[in-house]
């Protein structure tokens, strides 16, 4: 067999778009009658007095209330039940919490978390200041994702990182057009004419395949954090 080719224009058509600039969805940031006149500060948090920053899609920010304590594993659908420092962004209309970072520092790049997703307006606009990190997760386990999310990774010029998408529930074998058709522990990838769900795997990395199978890396791209390559069970 030939070996795997990373499909759905790198991971999962959307998520790569996440990563060039284009919109995430999110539910809209309200401040409350008493929203105070002056800026407050996204990164780091500051200007609340124990409330949360959090960005207008006109880019301008507001203190919020926060109802829940939200972080990169949880899922949301209001941005207040998000912690301090983080928003709720929604992807393939289901929500989490992600981080307001500035650059890869405010994230964590060896783990998989970079200073990718951007926040975009209706008119495809980026929102400035709407950068948050990507979530860093375990692309086998879904592990530092929502419950029922996937991990993906994701290949990126500027340095590849992991993303958490919504899951579907195609097995092995399952075809798919986006990783979001896959259930967890698995990606989409293109096996000559078709596009399936396979095995995520660490390329190397002896029992992450069974049945024979074996991991082999993506023939278009590497896609490595943290050292490890990534690839899909063959």
């Amino acid at each position: 067999d030939d070996p795997p080719h990373l499909g759905l224009d790198d991971v999962d058509a959307a998520t790569a778009a996440d990563a060039a600039g284009n919109p995430d969805a999110r539910p809209p940031v309200d401040a409350g009658p008493d929203a105070p006149p002056l800026a407050c500060t996204l990164v780091p948090q500051s200007g609340c007095a124990g409330r949360a920053c959090d960005l207008r899609n006109d880019g301008t920010t507001t203190c919020r209330d926060v109802t829940s304590g939200g972080v990169e594993d949880d899922a949301c659908t209001a941005v207040a039940q998000c912690a301090a420092g983080y928003s709720c962004l929604n992807t393939a209309s289901q929500g989490s919490c992600l981080e307001f970072c500035r650059d890869d520092g405010d994230c964590a790049p060896a783990s998989g978390s970079r200073c990718a997703i951007r926040l975009s307006d209706g008119a495809g606009n980026p929102v400035p200041g709407g950068v948050f990190c990507s979530q860093a997760c375990a692309p086998r386990s879904g592990a530092g994702c929502p419950a029922t999310w996937n991990c993906a990774p994701i290949d990126d010029a500027a340095g590849d990182f992991t993303r958490c998408v919504p899951a579907g529930a195609g097995g092995v074998g399952a075809t798919c057009a986006s990783v979001r058709d896959c259930r967890i522990g698995h990606l989409c990838v293109e096996r000559g004419a078709t596009t399936t769900c396979e095995r995520s795997c660490r390329v190397g990395v002896a029992g992450d395949c069974t049945g024979g199978a074996t991991c082999q890396g993506f023939t278009n791209t590497s896609t490595i954090i943290g050292g490890v390559e990534w690839g899909a069970c063959q």
